[in-house]
């Protein structure tokens, strides 16, 4: 579950809660794609600009401190004026641009990518015009010097651009329903309903009304039992929300993973197995000890016994642990035939990857499954024992 959520934080994107609309925070290279695919069939200028820094409060710092950072040019008022000639303690309007660069569309990938980062560092946001009418993406209308321009523009922090809601940042935190940033705020992350009981009927009762009497049970009205809060259910990669991710079960989200890895361009490729491969390796324990069922959104008090045994050894055997010592109490009790089989093998594959396992068991199974058996005879437990052989 982890890797599902760092997997959605490096490449998946949320759309407006409100809208429904796509909403990414913008990077270079994201940002050179979209200009690259504007573009490819129109060949045009284009001018790097930045907003000036604090655009959004409405102030600016002073033009001497951005003659400082090696900028000259700045659009006002319609206009491509030269820095040098504002008086260097002015500030810029918030609706004026700083150009960062001008340069042709068939420019290389590494002066474009250099150009967005600094624009993007300079104030959170980058503008990109082009004096091409036709390119539909570029939406934003500008006239500079008498010219018509066509723009459109990229923030670092995710907002809407219809409602202009302001999104949080997609991390592996948003997508925790245990963590303040990403869980439902009526049910506090557990996807049921709480209501207290009114303060009438705790006095009638007996109970202090600064005592709160919970009911748990009924699924929450406001995230419908997902845990999350709305900007995390928004999240999607490959077309599905983080919620139908964690819906697959563990059989075919392995089949998905692989699908999905196929259709991702090819620059994001590596990274993007970089992740899933650690997530197959997991779902790949849970098929092979007969857990391909489950999907990754059960919980663990859902989960029988012999289910849930199993779930933390594969998770064990998933983490790559090597050269360590577990102990466990018997791992079996309780549990099914069938799944005392199960159990045991996924010890048995702990052992292999180089473990070494230490067992209380009294199920012949588990015992003939060892490699050293220790049998610990009259005056066990608090008197330490005798040892039989």
């Amino acid at each position: 579950l982890d890797s599902l959520r760092l997997l959605f934080a490096r490449f998946g994107s949320l759309r407006c809660p409100d809208c429904g609309i796509r909403v990414e925070a913008a990077t270079p290279e994201r940002v050179v794609s979209d200009v690259r695919t504007a573009v490819q069939e129109y060949p045009c200028r284009l001018l790097i600009c930045a907003k000036p820094p604090d655009w959004k409060t409405r102030s600016s710092i002073p033009v001497n401190e951005l003659l400082a950072f090696g900028l000259t040019r700045v659009i006002q008022d319609d206009k491509l004026i030269r820095l040098a000639d504002l008086p260097a303690d002015s500030r810029l309007a918030s609706t004026s641009l700083i150009v960062i660069d001008r340069i042709q569309s068939e420019s290389s990938n590494d002066r474009l990518a250099e150009s967005l980062q600094t624009a993007l560092g300079l104030s959170g946001s980058c503008v990109v015009l082009s004096d091409r009418s036709e390119i539909a993406s570029f939406r934003d209308n500008y006239r500079i010097d008498d010219v018509s321009w066509r723009g459109r523009t990229w923030t670092s922090t995710p907002a809407c651009p219809s409602c202009h809601l302001l999104l949080p940042a997609l991390t592996p935190d948003l997508l925790n329903e245990r963590s303040p940033l990403g869980a439902c705020p009526d049910c506090k992350g557990t996807g049921e309903q709480v209501a207290a009981e009114s303060s009438g009927k705790r006095r009638k009762a007996g109970i202090s009304p600064a005592k709160q009497h919970l009911h748990a049970g009924r699924q929450c009205p406001t995230c419908l039992g997902d845990r999350l809060n709305r900007f995390a259910r928004a999240s999607e990669w490959q077309g599905r929300s983080f919620k139908e991710w964690l819906q697959l079960e563990a059989t075919d989200l392995s089949t998905e993973l692989q699908t999905s890895l196929a259709a991702v361009p090819e620059e994001m490729q590596r990274a993007v197995h970089a992740v899933t491969e650690h997530m197959n390796l997991r779902l790949q324990f849970l098929v092979e000890t007969g857990l391909g069922y489950l999907s990754m959104g059960r919980t663990l008090q859902t989960l029988s016994g012999g289910e849930a045994q199993r779930v933390i050894l594969t998770s064990i055997l998933g983490s790559g642990l090597v050269g360590t010592l577990f102990v466990l109490d018997e791992p079996t009790t309780g549990l099914h035939p069938s799944d005392s089989a199960k159990v045991l093998h996924c010890i048995r594959r702990l052992q292999q990857h180089g473990n070494t396992v230490v067992m209380v068991e009294h199920d012949p199974e588990a015992i003939r499954l060892a490699d050293h058996v220790i049998e610990l005879g009259p005056g066990a437990g608090d008197l330490g024992g005798q040892i039989v052989f």
